[in-house]
């Protein structure tokens, strides 16, 4: 149990099995995949973000690359982690036909064939695009907007060289 429902008699993982039982998915079949480490990363350039925001017209080009996150989970079973794959791109597809703006569709990043979900906002917004990829390897799964999908997966010095995270290392 989540901490916060502790004592409230909700279970999420009855509520989140429950809910992906009606897509036809088993919580525990898709979880088998995993090796037990993962990462969680996210990072937010406020100054560009309210630069382009203010911008008149609002720089979309400068929002859109102003926030990124994204998960990476180690995996010990890469059949079960492609499966996965698959049922991410089945909920993202199913998303997509419901929502206007979104589309699904596959690219190469650093060789590895990634499901690419494309959101067009609406309205005050009108131009702003965000892009989020997915993709799955014999050793990861990785989610997240596109730019931190293609890091994780691109063949660089690593995690521990990025400048970013010399830069935030500083403080802790």
């Amino acid at each position: 149990y989540l901490p916060v429902l502790s004592g409230s008699g909700v279970n999420p993982r009855e509520q989140v099995s429950g809910l992906m039982s009606g897509f036809g998915l088993d919580l525990d079949e898709l979880l088998a995949w995993t090796a037990g480490d993962f990462a969680v990363f996210g990072r937010v350039d406020m100054a560009a973000l309210v630069q382009g925001g203010m911008a008149s017209p609002m720089d979309n080009a400068m929002v859109e690359g102003a926030i990124g996150f994204g998960a990476a989970i180690e995996t010990d079973n890469p059949e079960a982690t492609q499966r996965f794959q698959l049922a991410v791109a089945s909920l993202f597809r199913l998303m997509a036909n419901q929502v206007p703006g979104m589309t699904l569709g596959e690219e190469e990043i650093s060789g590895v064939t990634a499901g690419v979900v494309t959101i067009q906002a609406e309205g005050i917004s009108s131009g702003l695009t965000f892009k989020l990829a997915f993709a799955a390897t014999d050793e990861v799964f990785v989610i997240g907007t596109y730019d931190m999908v293609a890091a994780s997966l691109s063949q660089s010095d690593g995690f521990e060289s990025s400048t970013l995270v010399l830069d935030a290392s500083r403080y802790w």
